[in-house]
């Protein structure tokens, strides 16, 4: 005869701060799990915790999640990150466009970009048009950036320029208008959705 038995199953678990300084070493199969940054690893018998990669199912095949931009703290590692944007500055409509790139920064850089005064890390610039009337197109430029980061993880929002041109060679406007600075959330009609997937 069968008998049914309820039972709670509980894995390994602790603090970041607690895994990092005693660095365990799982079992083969053994998963832990950090409660701090939400983190789940599974151990080989051999790998000491620290290098041990994150658990990530699916990977590219999950879906987007969205991401509030200058809100959403995301775990130290690397994303593809998404932005639909619609640019209407110009006050005479707005073209849409998609901006995506991969995002990566590692919790031990934390230090590095403190003692250097480094820039936090960003994507390649992009130009898109800003405006719907065909005659009066501008080019303007865009770059996904971190925009603060802890010791939990970094956020990341979007930077576009000041200032857009009718040709990319224009010298009607100086260079440094012409460079992603301004917070898109800044600036009057545009609008814009981020939304990310971790795969590292």
């Amino acid at each position: 005869m069968i008998k049914e038995v309820e039972a709670i199953y509980c894995i390994r678990n602790d603090t970041a701060a607690n895994f990092k300084t005693n660095n365990p070493i799982l079992d083969n199969c053994e998963m832990g799990f950090d409660t701090t940054n939400k983190i789940l690893k599974i151990g080989d018998g051999v790998t000491s915790w620290n290098d041990l990669d994150e658990y990530i199912p699916n990977k590219l095949k999950s879906d987007w999640k969205t991401l509030e931009p200058g809100v959403t703290i995301l775990p130290y590692g690397t994303y593809l990150i998404k932005v639909d944007l619609a640019d209407g500055s110009a006050k005479v409509g707005a073209y849409g466009t998609t901006i995506t790139d991969l995002i990566s920064m590692d919790a031990n850089s934390i230090n590095e970009y403190i003692l250097r005064g480094y820039d936090e890390p960003s994507g390649p610039l992009h130009v898109y048009i800003a405006n719907g009337v065909e005659s009066t197109k501008w080019h303007k430029t865009a770059r996904i950036k971190i925009a603060s980061y802890n010791s939990s993880g970094f956020k990341v929002d979007l930077y576009i320029s000041e200032k857009g041109a009718y040709a990319l060679d224009s010298s009607s406007i100086a260079g440094s208008q012409f460079y992603p600075t301004k917070l898109a959330s800044s600036v009057e009609n545009v609008e814009y959705k981020i939304s990310y997937k971790r795969i590292m």
